[in-house]
């Protein structure tokens, strides 16, 4: 559980996280490429300037996330 956190610059390349649960917090040009990230449960999160080039989201459970300046390349 990710919670009330802040990470900037931080690789999750290829992560296998199921069922990951994050709130109240802020990515910043993160990569998430590849990441296997099924049934995630995310709640005010926010995504700045990350890359998501590959990210699987299948049964994802968001509220109130926003993705801004992110890039799939």
């Amino acid at each position: 559980m990710f919670d009330q956190v802040i990470l900037r610059h931080v690789s999750l390349s290829r992560a296998r996280l199921p069922k990951m649960k994050m709130s109240d917090a802020r990515l910043e040009a993160c990569d998430l490429s590849g990441s296997l990230l099924q049934k995630a449960r995310w709640f005010r999160v926010e995504l700045i300037g990350c890359r998501l080039t590959g990210i699987q989201l299948s049964e994802f459970n968001g509220e109130d996330v926003l993705f801004r300046d992110c890039h799939d390349g």
